[in-house]
């Protein structure tokens, strides 16, 4: 688990589907750019969840965050895919040491099911 604060670089769009188990999910990539460091990077995260969706679908590139996120791997076809899945988003138009909007995401997220020509993230 960290975190890391920046400025949203961009929001893609929402992706949905439905797993083999007959589970909708939702999932939206976003992009941000670190604020602190001599070399600022800019870093790729994916939130997943009924309650962390609508906080993305409220960002603007721009805005100053803090993003809270586990790092996860796993093995598709022989290569190995890492994500970067946000589970809190902390958001604050003056900088990020006061804390405006914090919502936590369950532990439980639904699992991704590849289908035959689908890729693993």
């Amino acid at each position: 688990m960290g975190q890391i604060k920046g400025k949203v670089h961009a929001i893609l769009t929402e992706q949905k589907g439905v797993s083999q188990s007959g589970k909708d999910w939702a999932k939206i990539d976003f992009v941000i750019e670190e604020v602190e460091g001599q070399y600022p990077k800019k870093v790729s995260f994916t939130a997943m969840g009924e309650k962390i969706l609508p906080v993305v679908k409220t960002l603007a590139v721009g805005q100053l965050i803090e993003v809270h996120y586990n790092l996860d791997a796993r093995e598709y076809n022989g290569k190995w895919f890492t994500n970067i899945n946000a589970w809190r988003i902390d958001k604050n138009s003056e900088g990020i040491t006061n804390k405006v909007e914090s919502v936590p995401v369950a532990d439980d997220p639904v699992a991704y099911e590849p289908g035959a020509d689908d890729l693993p993230f």
